[in-house]
Formats: structure tokens, C-alpha cells, sequence
């Protein structure tokens, strides 16, 4: 109150730091997908040089976008299942959290030690996107089945099974 008697207020807004310009995801499309695939991140203020986006622990760097989309590749080193995805403005200013499913690839298969022998030979197939030890994984030679032997991280091992023709399989 002043000499006179008279009131007086007034609103006042403090932004405290930069959250004018922190970086605000509102969706990404697809919203799950195999390790190296291409997935597009809308929203606003989002970084432009360079495109950071992290995928949980990992982190890549977008190919292409403005501050309001973004186009990155799923990081290979992104763990399977749900993550949360973050856009990075500078050293410290993060976007909102996303969800975002890092769904299992096709199997690649990279290697097989011995590469040959006859039935009953115990093969070992080295790869990427396979499932997790007791999981779904199967083994065909053709069109003839082998069993899983073994699964662990990375490998696969089993017989050449009984019936096969002497040649390659496929």
C-alpha cells in the first residue's frame, strides 16, 4: 500500500536457465524397431548441430532434421525392450523422456565353425539377433530341422542332423 492508500500488484514469470529452448519430444515414429533402423523424433526445439539422441545408456547422432524433426538410426549398441529416448541440447539440457520399444532384429548369421561335416558333426553358428539363451531360436538345414544344442551369447551350437544329402544347405 502506498502513501495515498492505494494497492498495487503485479505478476511477474522468472524463467530460471534456458528452458525456453530445452528440447520437447511429443512423438517418434516408429515407436519400436530393430537395432539400425531409421526412426523419425518429433517436437520442438529440438538440436540441429549436432542432432544428439540417446537411446537409453546409447547415443547417436541424427542424420537429418530441423528443431522440430529428426531422423537417427536405432543405435546397435541400444539394449532390447523399452528405453527411454532424449533429445541433448548442448552440454546439459535434455529433452522429456520418450518410450521406445528396441525390438529384436532378424537373425544374422555370421559365421559357422566347422563349415562342413556329415551327420551328427557339431556345428557352431555365430551371429547377431538371436534370442536370449532358452529362447525361440530354431536350427533348419533345407528344410530339416536341428536341434539346438546350446545357446548362449552370440552362438548357437548343433548336429548336422540325419537325412540331409551330401552338398550345401542353405
Amino acid at each position: 500500500m502506498d502513501s495515498d492508500g492505494n494497492d498495487a500488484s503485479a505478476a511477474v514469470t522468472v524463467n530460471v536457465g534456458s528452458n525456453l529452448w530445452v528440447p520437447v519430444i511429443t512423438d517418434i515414429t516408429p515407436s519400436a524397431a530393430p537395432r539400425g533402423a531409421q526412426v523419425t523424433i518429433s517436437g520442438r526445439n529440438l538440436p540441429y548441430d549436432p542432432r544428439i539422441v540417446w537411446f537409453g545408456d546409447a547415443s547417436t547422432i541424427g542424420t537429418q532434421g530441423n528443431s522440430s524433426t529428426i531422423t537417427v538410426t536405432v543405435p546397435l549398441a541400444a539394449a532390447l525392450g523399452d528405453v527411454m529416448v532424449t533429445a541433448q541440447k548442448g552440454a546439459s539440457d535434455r529433452s522429456n523422456p520418450i518410450r521406445f520399444t528396441v525390438a529384436r532384429g532378424r537373425p544374422e548369421l555370421r559365421a559357422l565353425e566347422p563349415a562342413g561335416g556329415s551327420p551328427g558333426t557339431l556345428v557352431l553358428l555365430r551371429g547377431a539377433e538371436f534370442a536370449p539363451p532358452g529362447g525361440e531360436d530354431r536350427i533348419f538345414f533345407g528344410s530339416v530341422q536341428a536341434p539346438v544344442l546350446a545357446d548362449e551369447s552370440g552362438g548357437l551350437l548343433t548336429a548336422v542332423p540325419d537325412g540331409l544329402a551330401p552338398g550345401k544347405w542353405p
